[in-house]
């Protein structure tokens, strides 16, 4: 057998876990989209102050481009989308920096993210 025939061919295909990642920011970015379209209807409804609702939805449409814009840029195998879910994935836990509890479900999610992100780091360019 000859050194040559021992090895597979690389793919040129983006593992399997950077795709599920990249889809996992590109859903949110969707979800939080949808979130705020139904945030300015209801509380449009309910007859809130324009200015929070407005301030609030642009908030959450600007996350959710982000998130978005994120997970594309994974899905292409660029560093600069491992940077920003980096971001993103530690935002939630940054209210322990000033003190505000918590729940388990989030820390947990957060340590999964960042195991996800550890393990596709070196395949990002």
């Amino acid at each position: 057998m000859k050194p040559e025939d021992r090895f597979a061919p690389l793919s040129t295909a983006p593992s399997l876990l950077i795709v599920v990642a990249a889809w996992n920011f590109m859903l949110n970015g969707v979800a939080n989209t949808v979130f705020a379209i139904l945030l300015i209807t209801a509380a449009g409804r309910a007859g809130l102050n324009p200015v929070v609702l407005m301030a609030a939805a642009g908030l959450r449409l600007a996350a959710a481009g982000g998130l978005f814009w994120t997970g594309l840029l994974l899905k292409r195998g660029e560093r600069r989308g491992g940077w920003l879910a980096l971001g993103f994935t530690l935002l939630p836990v940054l209210p322990i920096l000033f003190g505000a509890p918590v729940d388990w479900v989030t820390v947990l999610l957060t340590v999964v993210s960042l195991l996800v992100l550890a393990s596709i780091w070196n395949d990002l360019t």
